[in-house]
Formats: structure tokens, sequence, C-alpha cells
């Protein structure tokens, strides 16, 4: 469901002229492959014009405010991963740039209409999550980008990106990608814990993308096959004789099953 317009603040709606302006230059490092330019003399390595592409795209933070999937910033992102020698530069740049704290930002300082404002933006953080899992990155950088990838915040708002979309299938392949990292059972917490927005619950069943997230950990062992037997029978007031990470993920599990009972 795409929100309404009235609910979003967009700066393209006072400066659309940036906007031509950055479209007009990542066209112009486009529109003639390395090739052509070698032959023209005006030659340039693939990692540098990938490089000036994704810097040109996200550099004044536009892309985290369009509002529109006719705005060129949201045209110039759709396109990035479909050019290998872009995507390992989007990554190093996401990492370096810490490219996912302005979605952090806004569902810190404006929960109640997170997702009318950032409705097109969490599809650019969606296609960084498919585009992990499909691409083939250098080592380095792929450990750097899943190095801020599982900050807890960041690993938060990523999440909640994949659930407004409905993309059970790239949750689970994020869970996936570093299941026994610390961040992620206070995630899974926070994941059940947040208010999601009616017409979200309505589209998407949440406690089944919840529980689906839940089984891969099972799957590497981070909870017993037969915890969901034992937690059922749980009292709450038992002692406390797991650690942190352990009894959120316990209480997780147990709330997904009274929630689909």
């Amino acid at each position: 469901m795409t929100p309404t317009t009235s609910a979003r603040t967009s700066p393209t709606n006072r400066d659309d002229s940036s906007h031509d302006d950055q479209q007009a230059k990542v066209e112009s490092l486009t529109s003639h492959s390395p090739h052509r330019r070698q032959k023209s003399g005006r030659g340039i390595h693939h990692s540098d014009l990938a490089a000036e592409v994704v810097r040109l795209t996200f550099e004044d933070g536009t892309w985290a405010t369009f509002d529109h999937p006719s705005n060129p910033v949201y045209v110039l992102v759709r396109r990035l991963f479909h050019f290998p020698p872009i995507v390992n530069e989007a990554f190093k740049y996401a990492a370096a740039e810490r490219l996912f704290d302005r979605v952090v930002e806004v569902l810190r300082y404006h929960p109640d209409d997170f997702y009318d404002r950032l409705y097109y933006p969490l599809c650019t953080v969606q296609t960084f999550i498919t585009g992990l899992v499909s691409s083939g990155l250098d080592p380095q950088v792929s450990q750097r980008f899943l190095g801020y990838l599982h900050e807890p915040d960041v690993l938060f708002v990523v999440c909640v990106a994949l659930v407004a979309r409905g993309l059970s299938g790239a949750l689970r392949d994020l869970a996936r990608l570093c299941p026994n990292d610390p961040a992620w059972p206070v995630c899974l917490q926070r994941l059940r814990d947040y208010a999601y927005p009616a017409w979200l619950s309505d589209h998407h069943n949440i406690p089944g993308m919840l529980a689906d997230l839940i089984a891969i950990f099972e799957g590497v062992g981070r909870i017993p096959s037969s915890a969901a037997e034992r937690i059922a029978q749980r009292d709450d007031n038992s002692p406390k004789d797991t650690d942190l990470g352990t009894e959120i993920l316990i209480s997780t599990v147990a709330a997904i099953i009274s929630s689909n009972g």
C-alpha cells in the first residue's frame, strides 16, 4: 500500500532542479560505456565510474526523502544493482557513509508516520538486502557491510523494512547471513514489541513472518528444536538461569506461539 501524499514531506517539492542536476550527471556518466570512453581517449576505470555513480546517487541524502516512483533518484536506485561493477561500490559506500542511519533517525523521531515518510526509501533498503544475498561481493566489502548491518538499530530498521514489504524470504535470507550475531536476540524482541500500523497487519501475516524467522535460529542451534513445547509450559516466574540473548529468543517464540494459538 502506498501512503497518502499528504503524510509525506520531500525536498523535491522545494528544489526540483537539484534532482534534475543529479540525474543529468549520472546519465552523463552512464550514457557511454567504459569501452567507448577508452576509444575516445577519455578512459575511465570501471571502479572509478561505479564509485562516481554511487556517490552522485546517495551523497546528498535525497534517497531517504523521495516520495514518488518517478523521482530521478528513485529511478537511479532501482537500476544500481543491474550493473555488477556498481554493486560492490554501493555496498562499500553504504558501510563507509552509514547510509541507513537516515532511516534509523526517521524511525526514532517519527515513529507514528514512519511508513508514510519512508515508503520508497524502504524499497531501497530492500534492494540492498536482496542484492547482498544474490551478489558476489568482495570479501572485505562484504564483511564491512555486514558489520554495519548488524549494529542493533540498523538491523532492526532493516528488518522492519522487509516486514513492511512482506518479504519473508529476504528476511530469512538476512537471518542466515550471520545467525549467531549478538544483535539478533534484541532485534527479535523489538520486532515482536513494535506497534505495526493496522494496514500493514492487514496486508501481511506478521506473526507468521516472525515465526519463520525464529525457525532459522532453531535450525542453527540458537534454540533447541523442542523449545516450543517447553516454552508453552514455562512459568514466567521461574528462575532466570539463561543469558539475556537466550531469554529474549525464548520469550519471542512464546509470544509467537501464543498469537498463533
